[in-house]
C-alpha cells in the first residue's frame, strides 16, 4: 500500500536560492533559536573581524546541513509536540548544542523517551543520532537523509503490520 499521495513539509520564511557555482553560505541568522543548528548559532561570533579566530580564507556561515539539522528538530517536534532541544536556560542550550566538549549529552534520554514508547520509536531515534552531528560537514546531505527516512518508513510499516495501513477510501455514499 501506496496511499496515493505525498507529504510535504517546507517553510520558506526564510529561504535563498543560490545557483549550481554558488557554495551558498549564509551568515543570516533568524528562525527559531531551538530549531537552530550549531554554526546558526555561532555565526555571528565566527563572522567577526575583531575575533582572534577570524580566518577570511575560512568560508563561515550556515549552508544546506543546517536545513537538514532543521529539518531533524521539525520531525521531532512533529511526533512529540515539543521542542528537542528547549531549555529554560539560555546559555545551558547553547553549550549543549553548539559545544562538542559538553558533558551534557546532545539527545538527553528523557528527550528521546517518547520516541523510544512508540512502535518504530527506535528507528527514529537512529534516524536523529545520525543527523544530529555538530560538525556541518559530517552531516549527513539532505539525499541521505531522504533515504535514510524511507528506509525507516518501510522498517516501521513491515513491523506494525496491518495496523500501520493506510485507510481505504471511503465509497460514493448514497
Amino acid at each position: 500500500g501506496d496511499p496515493g499521495f505525498d507529504i510535504v513539509l517546507c517553510d520558506f520564511g526564510e529561504s535563498k536560492v543560490y545557483g549550481p557555482d554558488e557554495d551558498g553560505y549564509t551568515t543570516r541568522n533568524r528562525g527559531t533559536e531551538f530549531m537552530k543548528s550549531p554554526e546558526m548559532l555561532t555565526v555571528a561570533n565566527a563572522s567577526s573581524k575583531e575575533r582572534s579566530t577570524y580566518d577570511r580564507r575560512k568560508k563561515v556561515g550556515a549552508n544546506k546541513s543546517c536545513d537538514v539539522w532543521g529539518f531533524a528538530c521539525l520531525l521531532y517536534e512533529l511526533l512529540t509536540a515539543q521542542f528537542l532541544f528547549f531549555d529554560d536556560d539560555w546559555i545551558r542550550f547553547f553549550i549543549r548544542v553548539t559545544s562538542s566538549t559538553c558533558a551534557e549529552d546532545l539527545l538527553p534520554k528523557e528527550r528521546l523517551a517518547p520516541l523510544l514508547a512508540a512502535p518504530g520509536g527506535a528507528l527514529v531515534v537512529e534516524l536523529l543520532r545520525t543527523i544530529f552531528v555538530r560538525d556541518p560537514i559530517r552531516r549527513p546531505s539532505m539525499h541521505d537523509v531522504s533515504a535514510l527516512l524511507e528506509n525507516v518508513r518501510a522498517q516501521v510499516r513491515a513491523e506494525a503490520g496491518p495496523s500501520l495501513r493506510p485507510v481505504p477510501e471511503a465509497g460514493p455514499s448514497g
